[in-house]
């Protein structure tokens, strides 16, 4: 009995100190130790100011649901634009640049929604991505503008516009993993 008390004795002191250790206590404050400074027991003020902000940017289920239908209508309209820059040579027919035009409003009204459903929080943190997305996507508009009203060279008009969807959803692609929607980093090849 006394050899068992004994053991629980030596359990307890060995477990004890192993506490102290952890926490940098033991009184063991100045040279000798390798130790250093104590542990705060907080976080790294810049990790927490990350995911406060990571947290105030969060898409709410409304606007994931519209997110993911701006990135299945653009790359709708990027796959048709490529369609049209490899039918142009043959003479494409002008429902396809009408189908084309309506498949691009759609993801127009579809990113105007989004954008006017973000929070003042969202709209301030998220400045810079919208002002990027803002300047790809009226370089999308002139190079759809371009294959609308060039008969001639329908083919490098197309072209030029499936270089700025792949721009847009690029800039889609970046302001989603802003506003924590996953599987967002996709680049237009996939």
């Amino acid at each position: 009995m006394k050899k068992s008390a004994a053991l629980v004795v030596v359990v307890l002191l060995v477990l004890s100190f192993n506490v102290f250790a952890q926490r940098g206590g033991g009184g063991r404050r100045g040279g000798g130790g390798g130790g250093g400074a104590r542990p705060s027991g907080g976080t790294d003020p810049n990790s927490m100011k990350d995911f406060n902000r990571a947290i105030a940017l969060q898409a709410t289920d409304e606007q994931r649901a519209d997110f993911m239908s701006l990135v299945k209508s653009t790359d709708a309209a990027r796959k048709m634009s490529a369609d049209l820059a490899g039918a142009a040579a043959n003479t494409p027919d002008r429902h396809q640049i009408t189908d084309l035009k309506n498949t691009i409003d759609v993801t127009q009204d579809t990113q105007y929604h989004l954008l006017r459903s973000f929070s003042e929080v969202q709209k301030d943190g998220l400045k810079d991505f919208t002002k990027k997305l803002g300047k790809t996507n009226s370089a999308m508009l002139k190079a759809l503008s371009a294959v609308e009203k060039n008969n001639k060279a329908i083919a490098s008009s197309a072209e030029k516009l499936v270089q700025a969807l792949s721009n847009l959803q690029t800039e889609q692609n970046k302001l989603g993993e802003e506003i924590g929607i996953a599987g967002t980093g996709k680049t237009a090849a996939n």
